[in-house]
Protein backbone atom coordinates (compact mmCIF):
# COMPACT_ATOMS: atom_id res chain seq x y z
CA UNK A 1 0.00 0.00 0.00
CA UNK A 2 1.32 3.42 -0.95
CA UNK A 3 2.15 5.72 2.03
CA UNK A 4 -0.32 8.49 2.82
CA UNK A 5 0.34 12.08 1.85
CA UNK A 6 1.34 12.81 5.48
CA UNK A 7 3.77 9.87 5.52
CA UNK A 8 5.25 10.93 2.22
CA UNK A 9 5.94 14.42 3.60
CA UNK A 10 7.58 12.85 6.66
CA UNK A 11 9.75 10.51 4.60
CA UNK A 12 10.96 12.94 2.02
CA UNK A 13 14.14 15.00 2.18
CA UNK A 14 13.56 18.23 4.06
CA UNK A 15 12.74 21.36 2.03
CA UNK A 16 15.77 23.20 3.42
CA UNK A 17 17.99 20.55 1.87
CA UNK A 18 16.20 20.96 -1.46
CA UNK A 19 16.82 24.70 -1.36
CA UNK A 20 20.52 24.14 -0.72
CA UNK A 21 20.73 21.59 -3.54
CA UNK A 22 19.02 23.96 -5.99
CA UNK A 23 21.16 27.01 -5.30
CA UNK A 24 22.91 26.26 -8.61
CA UNK A 25 21.93 24.01 -11.52
CA UNK A 26 23.04 20.52 -10.57
CA UNK A 27 23.85 19.49 -14.16
CA UNK A 28 23.23 20.74 -17.67
CA UNK A 29 24.64 17.83 -19.64
CA UNK A 30 21.48 16.23 -21.02
CA UNK A 31 21.84 17.37 -24.65
CA UNK A 32 19.45 14.86 -26.21
CA UNK A 33 16.64 15.03 -23.67
CA UNK A 34 16.82 18.82 -23.81
CA UNK A 35 15.54 18.61 -27.41
CA UNK A 36 12.23 17.13 -26.21
CA UNK A 37 9.52 17.74 -23.61
CA UNK A 38 9.33 15.99 -20.23
CA UNK A 39 5.92 15.40 -18.62
CA UNK A 40 5.52 15.11 -14.86
CA UNK A 41 2.32 13.45 -13.58
CA UNK A 42 2.09 14.11 -9.84
CA UNK A 43 -0.98 15.07 -7.78
CA UNK A 44 1.00 16.55 -4.85
CA UNK A 45 1.69 20.22 -5.80
CA UNK A 46 4.85 20.57 -3.72
CA UNK A 47 6.49 17.44 -5.09
CA UNK A 48 5.39 18.26 -8.63
CA UNK A 49 6.85 21.77 -8.37
CA UNK A 50 10.03 20.49 -6.77
CA UNK A 51 10.70 17.92 -9.48
CA UNK A 52 9.88 20.46 -12.17
CA UNK A 53 12.45 22.86 -10.69
CA UNK A 54 15.13 20.18 -10.81
CA UNK A 55 14.44 19.30 -14.40
CA UNK A 56 14.34 22.93 -15.51
CA UNK A 57 17.66 23.55 -13.76
CA UNK A 58 19.07 20.63 -15.73
CA UNK A 59 18.16 22.39 -18.96
CA UNK A 60 14.98 20.42 -19.75
CA UNK A 61 11.60 21.62 -21.01
CA UNK A 62 8.93 20.47 -18.58
CA UNK A 63 5.16 20.11 -18.66
CA UNK A 64 3.11 19.04 -15.68
CA UNK A 65 -0.18 17.28 -14.91
CA UNK A 66 -1.96 16.87 -11.59
CA UNK A 67 -3.47 13.46 -12.37
CA UNK A 68 -3.35 10.60 -14.85
CA UNK A 69 -6.23 11.83 -16.97
CA UNK A 70 -4.64 15.24 -17.55
CA UNK A 71 -1.31 13.59 -18.30
CA UNK A 72 -2.91 11.24 -20.84
CA UNK A 73 -4.56 14.15 -22.67
CA UNK A 74 -1.28 16.05 -22.86
CA UNK A 75 0.51 12.99 -24.19
CA UNK A 76 -2.06 12.53 -26.93
CA UNK A 77 -1.72 16.16 -28.08
CA UNK A 78 2.02 16.75 -27.72
CA UNK A 79 4.27 14.55 -29.85
CA UNK A 80 7.30 16.35 -28.46
CA UNK A 81 6.99 14.58 -25.08
CA UNK A 82 9.68 11.91 -24.98
CA UNK A 83 9.72 11.14 -21.24
CA UNK A 84 6.92 10.67 -18.70
CA UNK A 85 7.74 10.72 -14.97
CA UNK A 86 4.65 9.59 -13.09
CA UNK A 87 3.48 8.94 -9.57
CA UNK A 88 1.25 5.90 -9.00
CA UNK A 89 -1.27 7.00 -6.37
CA UNK A 90 -3.28 9.75 -8.10
CA UNK A 91 -7.01 10.55 -8.11
CA UNK A 92 -9.18 9.66 -11.11
CA UNK A 93 -6.72 7.81 -13.34
CA UNK A 94 -3.81 6.42 -11.34
CA UNK A 95 -0.30 5.79 -12.63
CA UNK A 96 -0.83 2.13 -13.54
CA UNK A 97 -3.96 2.94 -15.52
CA UNK A 98 -2.14 5.79 -17.24
CA UNK A 99 0.69 3.47 -18.29
CA UNK A 100 -1.77 0.84 -19.54
CA UNK A 101 -3.70 3.38 -21.62
CA UNK A 102 -0.47 4.65 -23.17
CA UNK A 103 0.55 1.08 -23.97
CA UNK A 104 -2.81 0.36 -25.62
CA UNK A 105 -2.67 3.44 -27.86
CA UNK A 106 0.81 2.51 -29.08
CA UNK A 107 2.26 5.96 -28.30
CA UNK A 108 5.61 5.84 -30.08
CA UNK A 109 8.99 6.94 -28.80
CA UNK A 110 7.97 7.51 -25.19
CA UNK A 111 9.90 6.45 -22.13
CA UNK A 112 8.09 6.18 -18.79
CA UNK A 113 9.66 6.37 -15.34
CA UNK A 114 7.66 5.70 -12.16
CA UNK A 115 8.60 7.81 -9.15
CA UNK A 116 6.63 6.41 -6.19
CA UNK A 117 6.72 5.79 -2.47
CA UNK A 118 5.53 2.21 -2.94
CA UNK A 119 8.50 -0.10 -2.56
CA UNK A 120 7.06 -3.64 -2.84
CA UNK A 121 8.20 -5.85 -5.70
CA UNK A 122 4.68 -6.77 -6.86
CA UNK A 123 3.86 -3.13 -7.58
CA UNK A 124 7.20 -2.67 -9.35
CA UNK A 125 6.51 -5.68 -11.59
CA UNK A 126 2.97 -4.44 -12.25
CA UNK A 127 4.29 -1.02 -13.31
CA UNK A 128 6.93 -2.51 -15.61
CA UNK A 129 4.32 -4.82 -17.15
CA UNK A 130 2.08 -1.80 -17.77
CA UNK A 131 4.85 -0.17 -19.81
CA UNK A 132 7.17 1.61 -17.36
CA UNK A 133 10.84 1.59 -18.33
CA UNK A 134 12.20 2.40 -14.88
CA UNK A 135 11.05 2.58 -11.26
CA UNK A 136 12.42 4.90 -8.60
CA UNK A 137 11.36 4.83 -4.96
CA UNK A 138 10.76 8.01 -2.98
CA UNK A 139 12.47 9.72 -1.32
CA UNK A 140 14.99 10.11 -4.13
CA UNK A 141 18.14 12.22 -4.06
CA UNK A 142 18.36 14.55 -7.10
CA UNK A 143 21.56 12.81 -8.23
CA UNK A 144 19.72 9.48 -8.39
CA UNK A 145 17.14 11.01 -10.71
CA UNK A 146 19.80 12.73 -12.79
CA UNK A 147 21.86 9.54 -13.17
CA UNK A 148 18.82 7.73 -14.60
CA UNK A 149 18.11 10.63 -16.94
CA UNK A 150 21.75 10.72 -18.04
CA UNK A 151 21.56 7.05 -19.03
CA UNK A 152 18.27 7.65 -20.83
CA UNK A 153 19.81 10.63 -22.61
CA UNK A 154 22.50 8.36 -24.05
CA UNK A 155 19.97 5.67 -24.98
CA UNK A 156 17.82 8.15 -26.92
CA UNK A 157 20.94 9.60 -28.59
CA UNK A 158 21.89 6.08 -29.73
CA UNK A 159 18.35 5.48 -30.97
CA UNK A 160 18.42 8.72 -32.96
CA UNK A 161 21.81 7.84 -34.42
CA UNK A 162 20.56 4.37 -35.34
CA UNK A 163 17.48 5.84 -37.02
CA UNK A 164 19.65 8.31 -38.93
CA UNK A 165 21.82 5.45 -40.17
CA UNK A 166 18.72 3.54 -41.25
CA UNK A 167 17.37 6.61 -43.06
CA UNK A 168 20.72 6.97 -44.83
CA UNK A 169 20.64 3.29 -45.75
CA UNK A 170 17.17 3.68 -47.25
CA UNK A 171 18.43 6.71 -49.17
CA UNK A 172 21.27 4.57 -50.52
CA UNK A 173 18.76 1.89 -51.54
CA UNK A 174 16.76 4.51 -53.41
CA UNK A 175 19.89 5.78 -55.15
CA UNK A 176 20.81 2.21 -56.10
CA UNK A 177 17.42 1.77 -57.73
CA UNK A 178 17.87 5.16 -59.39
CA UNK A 179 21.15 3.99 -60.89
CA UNK A 180 19.13 1.33 -62.70
CA UNK A 181 16.13 3.49 -63.54
CA UNK A 182 16.30 7.25 -62.97
CA UNK A 183 12.56 7.63 -63.53
CA UNK A 184 11.70 5.29 -60.64
CA UNK A 185 13.88 7.31 -58.25
CA UNK A 186 12.16 10.52 -59.33
CA UNK A 187 8.76 8.85 -59.01
CA UNK A 188 9.56 7.70 -55.46
CA UNK A 189 10.66 11.20 -54.39
CA UNK A 190 7.45 12.71 -55.75
CA UNK A 191 5.26 10.09 -54.10
CA UNK A 192 7.10 10.73 -50.81
CA UNK A 193 6.49 14.48 -50.92
CA UNK A 194 2.88 14.10 -52.00
CA UNK A 195 2.10 11.44 -49.38
CA UNK A 196 3.60 13.61 -46.65
CA UNK A 197 1.46 16.59 -47.73
CA UNK A 198 -1.64 14.40 -47.55
CA UNK A 199 -0.61 13.11 -44.12
CA UNK A 200 -0.19 16.69 -42.88
CA UNK A 201 -3.68 17.59 -44.05
CA UNK A 202 -4.99 14.53 -42.23
CA UNK A 203 -3.20 15.62 -39.01
CA UNK A 204 -1.32 12.33 -38.73
CA UNK A 205 1.30 12.17 -35.97
CA UNK A 206 4.89 13.06 -36.82
CA UNK A 207 5.96 9.49 -36.09
CA UNK A 208 3.50 8.08 -38.66
CA UNK A 209 4.63 10.68 -41.18
CA UNK A 210 8.21 9.48 -40.72
CA UNK A 211 7.13 5.89 -41.37
CA UNK A 212 5.33 7.13 -44.47
CA UNK A 213 8.41 8.95 -45.72
CA UNK A 214 10.65 5.92 -45.23
CA UNK A 215 8.15 3.55 -46.85
CA UNK A 216 7.51 5.84 -49.82
CA UNK A 217 11.22 6.33 -50.48
CA UNK A 218 11.66 2.58 -51.06
CA UNK A 219 8.15 1.49 -52.05
CA UNK A 220 9.40 0.40 -55.49
CA UNK A 221 12.72 -1.08 -54.29
CA UNK A 222 11.65 -4.49 -55.60
CA UNK A 223 12.08 -3.16 -59.13
CA UNK A 224 15.83 -3.50 -58.63
CA UNK A 225 15.31 -7.20 -59.43
CA UNK A 226 13.21 -6.61 -62.56
CA UNK A 227 15.10 -7.26 -65.85
CA UNK A 228 16.02 -4.21 -67.96
CA UNK A 229 13.98 -5.54 -70.88
CA UNK A 230 10.86 -4.93 -68.78
CA UNK A 231 11.93 -2.19 -66.36
CA UNK A 232 13.13 0.09 -69.17
CA UNK A 233 10.68 -0.97 -71.86
CA UNK A 234 9.66 2.17 -73.79
CA UNK A 235 6.22 0.82 -74.59
CA UNK A 236 3.21 -0.79 -73.00
CA UNK A 237 3.64 -4.12 -71.26
CA UNK A 238 2.33 -7.33 -72.72
CA UNK A 239 0.81 -9.97 -70.43
CA UNK A 240 4.14 -11.59 -69.60
CA UNK A 241 5.82 -8.22 -68.94
CA UNK A 242 3.01 -7.30 -66.55
CA UNK A 243 3.26 -10.59 -64.67
CA UNK A 244 6.98 -10.01 -64.10
CA UNK A 245 6.55 -6.35 -63.11
CA UNK A 246 3.77 -7.24 -60.66
CA UNK A 247 6.32 -9.21 -58.65
CA UNK A 248 8.10 -6.05 -57.48
CA UNK A 249 6.02 -5.45 -54.29
CA UNK A 250 6.71 -8.99 -53.03
CA UNK A 251 10.37 -8.79 -54.02
CA UNK A 252 10.75 -5.49 -52.19
CA UNK A 253 8.91 -6.65 -49.07
CA UNK A 254 11.15 -9.71 -48.85
CA UNK A 255 14.17 -7.39 -48.79
CA UNK A 256 12.76 -5.39 -45.86
CA UNK A 257 10.86 -7.98 -43.78
CA UNK A 258 12.72 -9.26 -40.70
CA UNK A 259 15.41 -6.62 -41.26
CA UNK A 260 13.55 -3.50 -40.14
CA UNK A 261 11.71 -3.33 -36.84
CA UNK A 262 8.67 -1.42 -38.08
CA UNK A 263 6.31 -3.70 -40.01
CA UNK A 264 4.43 -0.67 -41.35
CA UNK A 265 7.30 0.05 -43.75
CA UNK A 266 7.16 -3.52 -45.07
CA UNK A 267 3.38 -3.15 -45.49
CA UNK A 268 3.82 0.00 -47.60
CA UNK A 269 6.29 -1.78 -49.86
CA UNK A 270 4.11 -4.89 -50.16
CA UNK A 271 0.64 -3.35 -50.38
CA UNK A 272 0.89 -0.09 -52.35
CA UNK A 273 -0.70 -1.75 -55.41
CA UNK A 274 -3.61 -3.24 -53.46
CA UNK A 275 -7.11 -1.84 -54.01
CA UNK A 276 -10.00 -1.50 -51.55
CA UNK A 277 -12.28 -3.70 -53.68
CA UNK A 278 -9.77 -6.57 -53.70
CA UNK A 279 -8.71 -6.06 -57.33
CA UNK A 280 -5.11 -5.13 -56.49
CA UNK A 281 -1.97 -7.22 -56.06
CA UNK A 282 -0.12 -9.17 -54.76
CA UNK A 283 -2.49 -10.28 -51.97
CA UNK A 284 -5.89 -9.03 -53.16
CA UNK A 285 -6.56 -7.29 -49.84
CA UNK A 286 -9.86 -5.49 -49.24
CA UNK A 287 -11.32 -2.66 -47.14
CA UNK A 288 -10.06 -2.64 -43.53
CA UNK A 289 -7.24 -5.04 -44.41
CA UNK A 290 -5.50 -2.01 -45.94
CA UNK A 291 -4.22 0.56 -43.43
CA UNK A 292 -4.42 4.34 -43.69
CA UNK A 293 -0.74 4.81 -44.58
CA UNK A 294 -0.98 2.34 -47.46
CA UNK A 295 -4.16 4.05 -48.69
CA UNK A 296 -2.29 7.36 -48.85
CA UNK A 297 0.61 5.90 -50.84
CA UNK A 298 -1.85 4.11 -53.12
CA UNK A 299 -3.48 7.40 -54.18
CA UNK A 300 -0.22 9.37 -54.43
CA UNK A 301 1.36 6.60 -56.52
CA UNK A 302 -1.49 6.57 -59.05
CA UNK A 303 -1.58 10.36 -59.30
CA UNK A 304 2.13 10.71 -60.01
CA UNK A 305 2.01 7.97 -62.64
CA UNK A 306 -0.83 9.81 -64.40
CA UNK A 307 0.68 13.31 -64.46
CA UNK A 308 4.27 12.28 -65.25
CA UNK A 309 5.56 11.59 -68.74
CA UNK A 310 6.52 8.03 -69.56
CA UNK A 311 8.34 6.77 -72.66
CA UNK A 312 5.07 5.26 -73.92
CA UNK A 313 2.62 8.03 -72.88
CA UNK A 314 2.24 11.77 -72.57
CA UNK A 315 1.55 13.34 -69.16
CA UNK A 316 -2.07 13.98 -68.26
CA UNK A 317 -3.23 17.37 -66.95
CA UNK A 318 -3.64 17.48 -63.20
CA UNK A 319 -7.40 18.03 -63.48
CA UNK A 320 -7.78 14.94 -65.66
CA UNK A 321 -5.74 12.84 -63.22
CA UNK A 322 -7.97 13.91 -60.32
CA UNK A 323 -11.08 13.01 -62.33
CA UNK A 324 -9.63 9.55 -62.90
CA UNK A 325 -8.91 9.20 -59.18
CA UNK A 326 -12.47 10.25 -58.33
CA UNK A 327 -13.75 7.62 -60.75
CA UNK A 328 -11.57 4.99 -59.07
CA UNK A 329 -12.88 6.10 -55.67
CA UNK A 330 -16.50 5.89 -56.90
CA UNK A 331 -15.85 2.30 -57.96
CA UNK A 332 -14.56 1.51 -54.48
CA UNK A 333 -10.95 0.97 -55.51
CA UNK A 334 -9.31 3.80 -53.55
CA UNK A 335 -10.19 6.01 -50.59
CA UNK A 336 -12.27 9.03 -51.65
CA UNK A 337 -11.36 11.00 -48.51
CA UNK A 338 -7.69 10.73 -49.40
CA UNK A 339 -8.43 11.82 -52.97
CA UNK A 340 -10.01 14.95 -51.46
CA UNK A 341 -6.86 15.60 -49.42
CA UNK A 342 -4.68 15.02 -52.49
CA UNK A 343 -6.65 17.55 -54.51
CA UNK A 344 -6.09 20.10 -51.79
CA UNK A 345 -2.42 19.15 -51.46
CA UNK A 346 -1.63 19.75 -55.14
CA UNK A 347 -3.32 23.16 -55.25
CA UNK A 348 -0.01 24.76 -54.27
CA UNK A 349 2.35 21.94 -55.18
CA UNK A 350 3.86 21.41 -58.62
CA UNK A 351 4.72 17.76 -58.21
CA UNK A 352 6.56 17.64 -61.56
CA UNK A 353 8.99 20.30 -60.34
CA UNK A 354 10.52 17.67 -58.05
CA UNK A 355 13.46 16.38 -60.06
CA UNK A 356 16.26 13.99 -59.16
CA UNK A 357 19.27 14.71 -61.37
CA UNK A 358 21.95 12.05 -61.42
CA UNK A 359 24.81 13.45 -59.37
CA UNK A 360 27.70 11.67 -61.07
CA UNK A 361 28.76 12.01 -64.67
CA UNK A 362 29.41 8.28 -64.91
CA UNK A 363 25.76 7.61 -64.06
CA UNK A 364 24.66 9.92 -66.88
CA UNK A 365 26.80 7.88 -69.29
CA UNK A 366 25.43 4.59 -67.97
CA UNK A 367 21.84 5.85 -68.03
CA UNK A 368 22.17 7.09 -71.61
CA UNK A 369 23.62 3.75 -72.72
CA UNK A 370 20.93 1.79 -70.90
CA UNK A 371 18.17 3.80 -72.54
CA UNK A 372 19.47 3.14 -76.04
CA UNK A 373 20.71 -0.41 -75.37
CA UNK A 374 17.10 -1.55 -75.16
CA UNK A 375 16.80 -0.77 -78.89
CA UNK A 376 20.03 -2.47 -79.94
CA UNK A 377 19.47 -5.15 -82.54
CA UNK A 378 21.05 -8.46 -81.50
CA UNK A 379 24.41 -9.41 -83.00
CA UNK A 380 25.02 -6.08 -84.74
CA UNK A 381 25.84 -2.43 -83.98
CA UNK A 382 22.52 -0.96 -85.12
CA UNK A 383 19.50 0.16 -83.18
CA UNK A 384 15.91 -0.65 -83.96
CA UNK A 385 14.09 2.06 -85.91
CA UNK A 386 11.71 2.64 -82.97
CA UNK A 387 14.63 4.21 -81.12
CA UNK A 388 14.18 7.17 -83.47
CA UNK A 389 10.69 7.76 -82.01
CA UNK A 390 12.01 7.79 -78.44
CA UNK A 391 14.94 9.99 -79.43
CA UNK A 392 12.69 12.50 -81.17
CA UNK A 393 10.43 12.69 -78.10
CA UNK A 394 13.42 13.49 -75.90
CA UNK A 395 15.26 15.78 -78.30
CA UNK A 396 12.68 18.06 -79.87
CA UNK A 397 15.40 19.79 -81.88
CA UNK A 398 15.91 16.61 -83.88
CA UNK A 399 12.89 17.25 -86.11
CA UNK A 400 12.49 21.02 -85.84
CA UNK A 401 16.07 22.06 -86.61
CA UNK A 402 14.91 23.01 -90.09
CA UNK A 403 11.55 23.29 -91.81
CA UNK A 404 11.66 19.63 -92.79
CA UNK A 405 13.44 16.34 -92.18
CA UNK A 406 14.02 13.27 -94.39
CA UNK A 407 13.62 9.50 -94.11
CA UNK A 408 15.18 6.96 -96.48
CA UNK A 409 14.05 3.33 -96.56
CA UNK A 410 16.51 0.72 -97.88
CA UNK A 411 14.55 -2.42 -98.70
CA UNK A 412 15.95 -5.85 -99.64
CA UNK A 413 13.36 -6.99 -102.19
CA UNK A 414 14.64 -10.53 -102.86
CA UNK A 415 15.53 -11.53 -99.30
CA UNK A 416 13.72 -14.86 -99.57
CA UNK A 417 15.62 -15.94 -102.67
CA UNK A 418 18.96 -14.82 -101.14
CA UNK A 419 18.25 -16.94 -98.08
CA UNK A 420 17.59 -19.97 -100.26
CA UNK A 421 20.59 -19.36 -102.48
CA UNK A 422 23.18 -18.26 -99.89
CA UNK A 423 21.75 -19.58 -96.64
CA UNK A 424 20.23 -17.61 -93.77
CA UNK A 425 23.45 -17.03 -91.83
CA UNK A 426 25.46 -15.73 -94.78
CA UNK A 427 22.57 -13.53 -95.94
CA UNK A 428 22.25 -12.02 -92.45
CA UNK A 429 26.00 -11.46 -92.35
CA UNK A 430 25.95 -9.71 -95.74
CA UNK A 431 23.08 -7.44 -94.65
CA UNK A 432 25.04 -6.53 -91.51
CA UNK A 433 28.18 -5.85 -93.55
CA UNK A 434 26.22 -3.68 -95.97
CA UNK A 435 24.91 -1.59 -93.09
CA UNK A 436 28.35 -1.32 -91.47
CA UNK A 437 29.87 -0.16 -94.77
CA UNK A 438 27.17 2.46 -95.33
CA UNK A 439 27.48 3.59 -91.70
CA UNK A 440 31.25 3.95 -92.02
CA UNK A 441 31.04 6.02 -95.21
CA UNK A 442 28.27 8.21 -93.79
CA UNK A 443 30.40 8.78 -90.66
CA UNK A 444 33.29 9.90 -92.83
CA UNK A 445 30.93 12.17 -94.75
CA UNK A 446 29.59 13.66 -91.50
CA UNK A 447 33.15 14.43 -90.42
CA UNK A 448 33.69 16.36 -93.65
CA UNK A 449 30.65 18.55 -92.94
CA UNK A 450 31.10 18.86 -89.16
CA UNK A 451 30.63 22.63 -89.32
CA UNK A 452 27.06 22.18 -90.60
CA UNK A 453 24.58 21.59 -87.79
CA UNK A 454 22.46 18.50 -88.28
CA UNK A 455 22.07 14.79 -87.58
CA UNK A 456 22.30 11.65 -89.72
CA UNK A 457 21.16 8.33 -88.21
CA UNK A 458 20.91 4.85 -89.68
CA UNK A 459 18.69 2.25 -87.99
CA UNK A 460 17.47 -1.30 -88.58
CA UNK A 461 13.95 -2.49 -89.37
CA UNK A 462 14.20 -6.24 -89.61
CA UNK A 463 16.49 -6.88 -92.58
CA UNK A 464 15.96 -3.35 -93.93
CA UNK A 465 17.44 0.00 -92.96
CA UNK A 466 15.92 3.42 -92.30
CA UNK A 467 18.08 6.50 -92.53
CA UNK A 468 17.12 9.81 -90.86
CA UNK A 469 18.54 13.23 -91.74
CA UNK A 470 17.56 16.75 -90.75
CA UNK A 471 20.08 18.34 -93.13
CA UNK A 472 19.04 20.26 -96.23
CA UNK A 473 18.44 18.65 -99.63
CA UNK A 474 22.01 19.20 -100.85
CA UNK A 475 23.33 16.96 -98.08
CA UNK A 476 20.55 14.49 -98.79
CA UNK A 477 21.81 14.10 -102.37
CA UNK A 478 25.27 13.09 -101.12
CA UNK A 479 23.74 10.56 -98.77
CA UNK A 480 21.67 9.03 -101.58
CA UNK A 481 24.76 8.70 -103.72
CA UNK A 482 26.67 6.87 -100.97
CA UNK A 483 23.77 4.47 -100.50
CA UNK A 484 23.27 3.77 -104.19
CA UNK A 485 26.95 2.95 -104.72
CA UNK A 486 26.83 0.35 -101.94
CA UNK A 487 23.55 -1.03 -103.24
CA UNK A 488 25.18 -1.54 -106.62
CA UNK A 489 28.07 -3.38 -104.98
CA UNK A 490 25.66 -5.69 -103.14
CA UNK A 491 23.84 -6.41 -106.40
CA UNK A 492 27.03 -7.10 -108.34
CA UNK A 493 28.65 -9.37 -105.76
CA UNK A 494 25.67 -11.13 -104.21
CA UNK A 495 22.70 -10.54 -106.46
CA UNK A 496 20.87 -8.42 -103.91
CA UNK A 497 17.84 -6.66 -105.36
CA UNK A 498 17.36 -3.47 -103.30
CA UNK A 499 15.14 -0.42 -103.51
CA UNK A 500 15.59 3.04 -102.05
CA UNK A 501 12.67 5.25 -101.06
CA UNK A 502 13.16 8.85 -99.89
CA UNK A 503 10.46 11.02 -98.33
CA UNK A 504 10.56 14.54 -96.90
CA UNK A 505 8.30 15.57 -94.02
CA UNK A 506 7.29 18.85 -92.46
CA UNK A 507 9.03 19.45 -89.14
CA UNK A 508 5.67 19.62 -87.37
CA UNK A 509 4.86 15.97 -88.22
CA UNK A 510 5.74 13.48 -85.44
CA UNK A 511 8.41 10.97 -86.41
CA UNK A 512 6.08 8.07 -85.63
CA UNK A 513 3.59 9.30 -88.25
CA UNK A 514 6.38 9.87 -90.75
CA UNK A 515 7.69 6.32 -90.33
CA UNK A 516 4.21 4.91 -90.81
CA UNK A 517 3.81 6.86 -94.04
CA UNK A 518 7.25 5.80 -95.27
CA UNK A 519 6.62 2.10 -94.71
CA UNK A 520 3.02 2.14 -95.96
CA UNK A 521 3.70 4.06 -99.18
Amino acid sequence: MEPSKRERHINRIEPTQFIEDMSEPVHTDLPTLSQYHILIAEDEPFERSLLETYLVNWGLTVKTASDGREAYQKLMHDEGIRLLITDLNMPGMDGIELLQNIQQTGRAKLYSVVLSGISDRATLIQALSAGANDYLIKPCHPEQIFSRLAILDKVIALENSYQKQLDDLFEIMGQMLGSRDAYTLEHSRRVTVLSDRIAQLMDLPTEERHVLQVGCSIHDIGKIAIPDDILLKPGKFNEFDRRIMNLHPSLGANLIANRYQDDRVTELVLQHHERLDGSGYPLGLKDDEIGILTRIVMVADIFEALVAARPYKLPLPQETAIKILRSEAAMGKIDGNIVDKLEKAVEKLDILSIRCPLHYQDLHIIESFRQIAYFREPFCNFYNYRYLITLANKQKKLTVLRNSYHLILLDFKNLSSMNKRLGYIQTDTLIDQFGETVLGEISNFKNSIYEIEGEILILRKGADYILFSNHDTSILSHLSEIIKQNMQTMHTLWGADMSIKTMTFDSSLPVENAINQLIAS
